[in-house]
């Protein structure tokens, strides 16, 4: 059984702010999830038909952390949340990339013993974890802040 690092939310925020700043620096918004995974990283986004139907997933990412798999109709007609996937398959390769070397995922067929091998408890930790790098990235705890203030002028008063 694998068993994940325990990283707490703001542990989380923390390592989101270094990516975001390492890899956007000039805070070009809506953040270039995308240009920054094929280009800059060098990964490619593979559409798959049926992912989401077939297994209730929207993407995964291989072992060798060089490919995205990504769910066809989400890509095509799902654009905030393709966004979202892919930032949370970033959080994975930032967060996780120990473990997703360790278990060979090249596949559906391998995505499916990847999932048995970790455990549903210890996949559900992932997933938040991956979740929470993918909404920090693209919505910055800043961001809201200083949205949240200036929205509160306007209807506090």
């Amino acid at each position: 059984m694998i068993e994940p690092e325990y990283l707490s939310y703001r542990d989380i925020e923390e390592k989101t702010v270094k990516f975001a700043k390492r890899r956007n620096p000039s805070y070009a918004l809506p953040f270039p999830v995308e240009e920054i995974i094929e280009f800059d990283l060098g990964i490619d986004i593979i559409p798959i038909p049926n992912l989401q139907k077939d297994l209730d997933i929207e993407g995964f990412t291989s072992s060798n952390l060089k490919s995205i798999y990504v769910d066809q109709s989400v890509l095509e007609k799902r654009l905030y949340r393709y966004r979202f996937t892919l930032a949370h398959e970033l959080g994975h390769i930032e967060l996780h990339a120990d473990i997703l070397k360790k278990l060979p995922c090249n596949s559906v067929a391998e995505w499916k013993e990847r999932y048995r091998v970790i455990g549903r408890r210890n996949y559900g930790w992932l997933e938040w974890q991956a979740n929470c790098f993918g909404g920090l990235l693209l919505v910055p705890t800043e961001l809201l802040t200083v949205l949240s203030q200036v929205m509160c002028k306007f209807t506090c008063n």
